[in-house]
């Protein structure tokens, strides 16, 4: 019971949505059409000035870059699988980097503006690239053309995605309890680390000079960021500059690493394997941006509800979830919670997504619980010669959110794409697997 309130509790003790822990689906019927997005909006309103004017901290700053580095490199790992798993018969990927970092910067977007809590940060996961590849499958065996296929799955489960927030499905995560949580993020902590060594031992099969470059880029990666993080512990400096040094050590990490291979002639002759994007923004088959709804047979856009179905069921879970994580009771929140209008935001994100073809976005596993911790100042203290941190402040505002996607989009321009291009695989492959 303690542990499913520790979670169920968003931070604000005088007006937070206190889900009753006992709650059945008939009780949760009878509480009114709209009633718990109504309630979220009412609860959230009042902050949304401070929102958007409390933003003035180096905190926010360094949340923004630190978040803009750890929500691109999962988008261009996921996008590499994607690739490789959407290949229609001539060899032409018809899922790649454009389309994931696209739908990551308009996901973040939209949910840093129109979301209740915009701590959360979306994007593309690696249950959602796998889905994708599913349905790819799937409707390859059945000889369906893949994308308006793809574009009916996201509109049937926005719809339901809808139709879950007015009908207040989401207080069903007041069942949901610390172990589950902390189990899936397990989960994706999984995904991310195999993605990243798979990374790292594909390298090997390109000769040695290349493997050990690429092996060093993402050892040193990986090492710099998690020493840089953990500098509130040094005892050198100033506790200022400590702070500064953990919050962009992520950041001078890969920008560092991303530069050694063009810091001499040898390494810049060694063949090492940089991200592939394109040189224009378009997408990567070449096709129209909008989806022709009407380029498969009716039977099969009503079958695409099943499909649908199955990416509601994970995104309830998985974006829910992330939410939690985000504004449990340890982080010390002020400005309440707002589960059924974000799962409604996000369902109109999946709508959009869809209609464009991209892959679906949700709350991202550990991206939105570091996006919290990035955004907090704590103090040490110590309790029988034991030192313990507290929560002193968290930053809550939409900006960090907002600008990390405005940058993300960004790089989706002409120039900016050259620079990605230039960035060697091997040093997101250090960050944590992307």
């Amino acid at each position: 019971r303690e542990e499913k309130e520790s979670l169920g509790s968003s931070a604000s003790e005088d007006d937070d949505e206190n889900f009753s822990f006992d709650v059945t689906l008939g009780d949760i019927c009878r509480r009114g059409f709209g009633s718990g997005m109504w309630h979220d909006l009412l609860r959230r309103a009042p902050h949304y000035y401070d929102d958007w004017t409390d933003i003035f901290h180096a905190k926010v700053l360094a949340s923004i870059f630190y978040m803009f580095f750890t929500s691109l490199a999962p988008a261009i790992t996921f996008s590499v699988l994607l690739e490789a798993g959407t290949e229609d018969d001539d060899g032409t990927p018809l899922i790649g980097t454009v389309e994931v970092i696209l739908s990551t910067a308009i996901a973040g977007g939209i949910f840093s503006i129109f979301g209740g809590q915009p701590l959360c940060i979306l994007g593309v996961t690696g249950p959602v690239s796998i889905f994708t590849v599913a349905v790819f499958t799937i409707s390859k065996s059945l000889n369906i053309n893949f994308i308006p296929f793809y574009a009916w799955t996201q509109i049937w489960s926005a719809m339901m995605h809808i139709l879950l927030a007015v009908f207040n499905m989401c207080e069903l995560i007041s069942w949901v309890t610390r172990y589950s949580c902390e189990t899936f993020g397990v989960l994706i902590a999984l995904i991310y680390l195999y993605t990243g060594l798979n990374g790292v031992q594909k390298q090997f099969n390109k000769g040695l000079d290349v493997a050990l470059l690429s092996l060093w880029l993402s050892l040193g990666t990986f090492f710099v960021a998690t020493k840089f993080s953990a500098a509130r512990n040094w005892v050198v400096f100033t506790p200022e500059v400590r702070e500064l040094i953990a919050d962009y050590g992520a950041t001078i990490s890969i920008v560092f690493f991303s530069c050694v291979p063009y810091m001499s002639a040898e390494a810049r002759n060694t063949d090492i394997e940089t991200l592939d994007v394109p040189d224009t923004f378009q997408t990567t088959s070449g096709r129209g941006w909008l989806v022709d709804l009407s380029d498969i047979s009716p039977g099969a856009a009503i079958g695409a509800v099943v499909p649908g179905f199955f990416l509601t069921v994970l995104f309830f879970f998985d974006h829910n979830v992330s939410s939690l994580l985000c504004q449990s009771a340890d982080m010390g929140l002020k400005k309440g919670s707002a589960y059924h209008w974000d799962f409604f935001v996000v369902g109109v994100i999946v709508l959009i997504t869809g209609l464009l073809g991209i892959p679906p976005t949700n709350g991202l596993i550990p991206q939105a619980p570091l996006h919290t911790k990035s955004l907090t100042q704590t103090a040490k203290y110590c309790v029988n010669g034991n030192w313990r941190e507290r929560v002193l402040h968290v930053h809550e505002q939409r900006a960090s959110n907002f600008f990390q996607a405005l940058i993300i989009g960004i790089m989706l321009s002409a120039p900016f794409l050259i620079v990605l291009g230039l960035i060697p695989r091997s040093t997101l492959d250090g960050d944590g697997g992307g």
